[in-house]
């Protein structure tokens, strides 16, 4: 196995593995800043976003809290009309500190696994792994502009390496704060959280320790408080304000999305799960040319062999330190 001496796979990590990760982020960085939108983005809701935050308002459903309270704090500090400009860096920033998480969760599980005895194929591979997405067509597209999904899928990725890092086993409420506060980023934050909460209950015991069961609630309530922007912005009549949000109906309506058409149950037929599928694969395999796809073919068998690795007794990938 790899982690023969443990302090030495932490010092090379320390050393080596987090320039990998540090070049990999000034890289995206770079190329994100260089090609970042100077000014408002019509497309998407990036226009809508910029405007909710300039007067402290409340974005269409579900409310984007934690974005649009973020923004507002941004909006108080830089001249009104450059905020359009750092909102889209912030999405360049967040874009590109998602590229070097991605490495980064690729060292650490490579350190973590069999067979892996030299450092510069990881390197390499995690250097491939963080730029490749970085290059990714909708992802790319989505880092030049002020919207909430390069932030939200940075707290994502992010709370996924502490959960299986040395560093998040001794901390875990850092990972619950990061998704609850991401909660109010973006609801597809939720559907990793269960995997990440899962993996953590099966692999470190920690958890039911009394003070780390109350830490980690503490966090998850820090984290959600974000959402108290919501009725105290609404309560102010912005000028922008969906469905009034300071009255208890109205911030359940704006929170579960009560309305929008597209969580309406009469409206999800198969033929439009169907077609929104085939909408979606054809998509896909737009966002990367095709020389990427093969490494794929061959990462995907590996991710889904390793939970049974663990079932069938292999502690190395578990037990390994990083």
């Amino acid at each position: 196995p790899i982690a023969v001496d443990g302090e030495a796979v932490r010092a090379r990590f320390l050393r080596g593995d987090w320039l990998t990760v540090g070049g990999v982020f000034l890289v995206a960085l770079i190329v994100f800043v260089a090609a970042s939108a100077p000014t408002i983005v019509t497309e998407g809701d990036a226009a809508e976003f910029t405007a909710t935050a300039t007067v402290g308002g409340i974005a269409h459903p579900p409310g984007y809290p934690s974005y649009i309270f973020l923004g507002w704090l941004i909006a108080r500090i830089v001249d009104p009309m450059r905020l359009a400009r750092v909102l889209n860096l912030l999405s360049s920033l967040s874009g590109a500190a998602t590229c070097a998480a991605i490495s980064g969760i690729m060292l650490t599980l490579g350190r973590r696994w069999e067979g892996v005895r030299e450092a510069w194929p990881l390197r390499v591979a995690a250097i491939c792994g963080g730029l490749i997405f970085c290059c990714s067509l909708e992802f790319w597209t989505q880092s030049l502009s002020a919207e909430v999904y390069t932030l939200s899928m940075l707290l994502m990725l992010v709370a996924m390496w502490l959960n299986i890092s040395a560093f998040g086993e001794r901390h875990p409420y850092l990972a619950v704060f990061l998704l609850a506060f991401g909660f109010g980023i973006h609801h597809t934050i939720i559907v990793l959280s269960v995997p990440i909460t899962a993996e953590f209950i099966f692999r470190n015991k920690t958890w039911r320790r009394p003070k780390t069961l109350a830490l980690m609630a503490l966090a998850f309530a820090a984290g959600c408080s974000a959402y108290l922007y919501l009725p105290i912005a609404s309560s102010m009549q912005p000028t922008l304000d969906f469905v009034n949000p300071e009255e208890w109906k109205g911030f359940w309506d704006l929170v579960l999305m009560r309305g929008m058409p597209s969580v309406n149950p009469k409206i999800r037929t198969l033929q439009v799960w169907m077609v929104q599928f085939s909408s979606f694969f054809r998509q896909f395999w737009r966002q990367m040319p095709f020389w990427a796809y093969p490494f794929f073919a061959v990462g995907i068998p590996l991710i889904l062999l390793a939970p049974l690795r663990l079932l069938w007794g292999n502690e190395s990938l578990a037990a390994a330190p990083v």
